[in-house]
């Protein structure tokens, strides 16, 4: 009988646990775009430029990737956003390049640096696609997906943990491809 009444009271414990471990994920909300964002521009155009080494490609290796990130631009801009993206004719104008870069570790797709003054407002920055990654250099989906979820960094969002979002680092880069509702919300929230 003593033996019976531990098992059962064991049991009883281990459904309780699991019931409240249910419960805590079931009442988790949502982490959006803009709860974890980076520093922000005080303005709400942002200008952009080539990198240079983009522009050292090879003409071909050139036109592709600058027409994938044209096109994660293009994205954004597309979007009716109270922000966006602006090209403009040289360096010198520019707020942030977008580039390739060649970083040791292969498994990244992409990086942005940011720099920001004391107030949190960002004064420059810089997004690359990883060109050691070969996701990146054999599949241009999941090039552009990179190239726009580095240009919600830049606009001041963080990674979210929902894979259907561009900002979630474990989504699907061969079909989320450009921002979604969460993403928007956060850039018009931002700005």
């Amino acid at each position: 009988m003593y033996k019976e009444v531990s098992i059962l009271k064991i049991k009883k414990t281990y459904f309780i646990c699991m019931i409240l471990i249910a419960a805590l994920f079931m009442n988790s909300t949502k982490t959006y775009a803009y709860e974890l964002s980076y520093e922000l521009w005080d303005y709400s155009t942002i200008k952009w430029y080539w990198g240079g080494q983009v522009l050292a490609l090879s003409s071909t290796q050139r036109t592709k990737y600058q027409g994938i990130w044209e096109d994660a631009i293009d994205s954004w801009n597309d979007c009716g956003l109270d922000a966006e993206f602006l090209k403009v004719s040289s360096l010198n104008y520019a707020d942030f390049t977008v580039d390739v870069g060649y970083t040791q570790a292969s498994s990244y797709y992409g990086y942005t640096t940011i720099a920001a003054d004391t107030d949190g407002y960002i004064w420059n920055c810089a997004a690359y696609i990883n060109m050691n990654n070969t996701y990146i250099t054999s599949y241009n989906l999941v090039a552009q997906s990179t190239s726009a979820h580095e240009l919600g960094h830049v606009f001041g969002l963080d990674h979210v943990f929902d894979t259907t979002c561009l900002m979630c680092q474990g989504r699907n880069r061969f079909s989320v491809i450009s921002p979604t509702n969460d993403e928007m919300n956060g850039v018009n929230f931002l700005y």
